[in-house]
């Protein structure tokens, strides 16, 4: 059930956001958690709604360093946004500048996002040699593209050691480890 930009559905996206916004001096991942907030309440990531509510409750001026104290992670990993309500798996590049990321809800929406890349809305992972191509939407962070759960390239994440994203203006290579179990994991709490 996607929510509407007027009545409660507003009210509720809008303090979701506003809660995922407030924590952002404690912890640094406050804003992609707005972000996803946002996307989760108004998406798909081109809508005017979307769009809105990000500018509204999510300063890009409070975003996170793109590569944490802690280091970036190289396995990948899973968890929650959202109070529970959004699952994501996803992984960094080894100097955190990019990343690759599946998030979905029990809403339906299951989507995959690039953080840090720019450019060409048209990318290709590529796996083994087997090329996905995707349109996605510029967001803040990054892009954006609805990808079902049932898509055959989770099948393939899960299964080979590393991807290559493709597009304009140029690659990226991202290690697969963990993949099938982070996957799995998040698409089970969206069922």
């Amino acid at each position: 059930m996607r929510l509407i930009s007027t009545g409660c559905g507003a009210v509720l996206a809008c303090l979701v956001a506003a809660s995922a916004g407030a924590q952002a001096d404690d912890d640094a991942m406050a804003v992609q958690r707005c972000i996803w907030s946002c996307l989760s309440a108004f998406g798909p990531a081109d809508s005017p709604e979307y769009q809105q509510c990000v500018a509204d409750h999510c300063a890009e001026s409070a975003a996170p360093d793109p590569a944490p104290a802690r280091g970036p992670s190289t396995t990948w990993t899973t968890g929650t946004i959202d109070g529970g309500r959004t699952a994501y798996a996803g992984v960094d590049t080894a100097d955190g500048a990019r990343g690759l990321y599946y998030f979905c809800d029990r809403s339906g929406r299951s989507d995959l996002m690039l953080a840090g890349f720019s450019g060409t809305d048209v990318w290709a992972l590529v796996v083994n040699a087997e090329t996905h191509t995707f349109r996605f939407s510029p967001g803040p962070n990054g892009l954006y593209a609805p990808v079902p759960p049932d898509n055959a390239v989770f099948g393939v994440l899960r299964r080979f050691d590393e991807v290559s994203v493709e597009g304009t203006p140029g690659r990226t290579v991202m290690g697969l480890s963990g993949s099938g179990r982070a996957l799995s994991a998040a698409m089970a709490r969206c069922r």
